[in-house]
Parts: C-alpha cells; structure tokens; sequence
C-alpha cells in the first residue's frame, strides 16, 4: 500500500506522469473521424441520430431523398432551382432569374416569361414546350 509519508521525487513523477501518457495515448487513438460526405447530403435528407445508455450520441445514418423530378412534370410558376436546372436550355444563371422575376409575380403566359427573363429566347421556350414543361399547374400537359 502507498503511504503519502513514504513518497519520495520518484514517486511523485510516476504520478504526474500518469496522466499525461493517459493523454497522449488517447491523442494518438483518436475516434474515427466521419468524412464531409458522410454527413453533408447532397439534397433534402433525414439525419438519424441514435443515443445510448452512456449519453452517447452516434450518426445512425442519412437518408437522402434524390428524387428527380421528370421534365415534363415541371411547372415553371412553382419549380425550384434545381427542378428548372433540370430543364433543357435553363442553367443555374437562367433559373436564378426566372426564381428572382417570379417573386414580383407568376408569369402569366409564355411571352410574359420571355418579356421578363433576359435570356429565355422563343428557341429555347419551344425546346421546353416540346419537353412537356408547364407554365402553369393548370396548363394542358402538351404545349405544343
């Protein structure tokens, strides 16, 4: 048995040192570390998170929901960025600005869109007509 009366220098940086290989050790066997794609979904997800008895929480797993949308299934009053991406002839730039001109207001017809949105010639309006891309939810689904 260790006496406190019986500790001599030697003794006392055992002690001392203890801890510090404790910390070393655990510094040199980290956790796994999850990489940014395990964690960071491309997308709308579900993040499962799971907690156990020893107040632990771990990163059950991710749920991405990657659903594309069709083509033809788009309507341009209510699409999202990535939904007009989607469509041919539109880009990011393109989607950005039919985004920003819809906030004024819906676009009432396909000429209000050209009109509006710098960029969107009669060419490329056919080209998302003949795709089977809607204006409005109520739109007849062929354009042509």
């Amino acid at each position: 048995m260790l006496c406190m009366s019986h500790l001599n220098a030697r003794h006392f940086r055992i002690l001392i040192c203890i801890p510090l290989l404790l910390g070393v050790w655990s510094a040199m066997t980290p956790p796994r570390a999850l990489h940014i794609s395990e964690v960071w979904p491309d997308g709308p997800a579900t993040v499962v998170i799971s907690h156990d008895d020893t107040s632990e929480y771990q990163l059950a797993g991710i749920a991405e929901h990657n659903e594309k949308i069709a083509v033809n299934r788009v309507v341009i009053n209510m699409a999202t960025h990535e939904q007009l991406m989607s469509c041919p002839g539109i880009g990011s730039k393109t989607a950005a600005l039919i985004i920003k001109e819809r906030s004024f207001s819906e676009f009432y017809d396909w000429r209000d869109l050209h009109d509006r949105v710098k960029g969107m010639s009669n060419t490329k309006i056919e080209n998302l007509k003949e795709a089977g891309v809607r204006l409005n939810a109520n739109d007849p689904t062929d354009n042509r």
